[in-house]
């Protein structure tokens, strides 16, 4: 990190835009990776979704940063978690589809940079409610498996059935803390429609300590859906939620954030991922009070120097300099 210093804002951000193109490249040359339709992509309505790209980037350095420090203890089992993971690969378009930008999901780029590490996971639980995103998927993870020769173990279920992910994520914790006695895992749960509910988070810890969780807040859905009162609402925060209750400086985060402490998850560093008319969502990333939360580190730096005045716009912009189609940014970075 003590290098990335020494480089602009706009090196900074050209770099992870270039990073996150290489991987694609990468897998492009996977033969056996299934790529298949434009059906089996994440992917947002034209001119939409950018800020995707900018949230993967800050996953992948916390990733990094993860498997670095942890991964030191050589006889410490490293698992990655993920719930809600979908196909695993972002498609984002702009310029009427014309402009396409291809990009690795959570899952698969855990696994590339597992795969980067002198020591990477020793096992991945993915899961996803429909059988069918399961199925390419899994393919997906399995072919970089293959072709990097890995032993890490894959555990994606793709069996008939649709599988809840709060039932599955408390029957895998179950699994991993039955099976070792020293590990950690990292758990990402991007938690767009509120399906991971606050009970499921509370059994999880209750289960076991070790684990870092990196939860997807959606600021502005949530806001809008808390006037239904719907049921799903308190499921979601552990607690009720009045359904005048407005969402003026982050009262809703800041909520969530105290229903995370009372499951000895009091260390959150939040960073905002924006769109160009405003803040979209809010990513925690969360760990227990006796962690030393070394790899916390990457966040705050993102927030403090790197990210604190970059939108989606820029990410389109910066997509048009990797692609030739303009030379530089007007920007007031350094």
């Amino acid at each position: 990190m003590a290098n990335t210093k020494k480089i602009t804002n706009f090196e900074f951000h050209l770099q992870n835009i270039k990073k996150l193109d290489d991987e694609w490249r990468f897998l492009k040359k996977i033969p056996t990776f299934p790529f298949g339709d434009p059906r089996y992509y994440y992917s947002r309505d034209d001119n939409s979704g950018w800020w995707m790209a900018i949230k993967q980037t800050a996953f992948r350095g916390y990733i990094s940063a993860y498997l670095s420090i942890l991964g030191k203890e050589k006889d410490r089992k490293l698992y990655f978690i993920d719930p809600l993971s979908s196909y695993g690969m972002v498609r984002v378009t702009k310029n009427y589809g014309k402009d396409k930008f291809t990009f690795p999901g959570t899952s698969i780029n855990a696994a590339l940079i597992s795969n980067q590490k002198k020591k990477g996971f020793d096992g991945f639980y993915i899961n996803d409610l429909d059988l069918f995103t399961r199925n390419i998927l899994s393919e997906r993870i399995l072919s970089i498996k293959t072709h990097y020769n890995n032993k890490a173990e894959i555990n994606i279920d793709i069996s008939n059935n649709k599988i809840d992910s709060n039932n599955w994520l408390i029957n895998i914790m179950r699994c991993i803390n039955e099976e070792n006695s020293f590990y950690h895992c990292l758990i990402i749960i991007d938690n767009q429609a509120m399906n991971i509910y606050y009970d499921t988070i509370q059994k999880i810890r209750e289960i076991s300590e070790y684990c870092d969780v990196i939860i997807t807040f959606q600021d502005a859905n949530i806001a809008r859906a808390i006037p239904s009162g719907s049921p799903k609402i308190e499921r979601f925060f552990g607690c009720e939620i009045p359904p005048n209750t407005k969402n003026l400086r982050n009262v809703l985060c800041d909520k969530y954030c105290d229903q995370l402490s009372k499951v000895n998850l009091p260390k959150i560093e939040r960073m905002k991922v924006a769109s160009e008319t405003g803040y979209f969502y809010t990513l925690l990333f969360c760990c227990r009070q006796k962690a030393s939360g070394e790899w916390f580190k990457i966040i705050r730096y993102y927030n403090d120097e790197r990210f604190k005045n970059f939108t989606d716009r820029e990410q389109k912009r910066m997509w048009d300099i990797r692609k030739g189609k303009q030379l530089s940014l007007t920007h007031d970075w350094n």
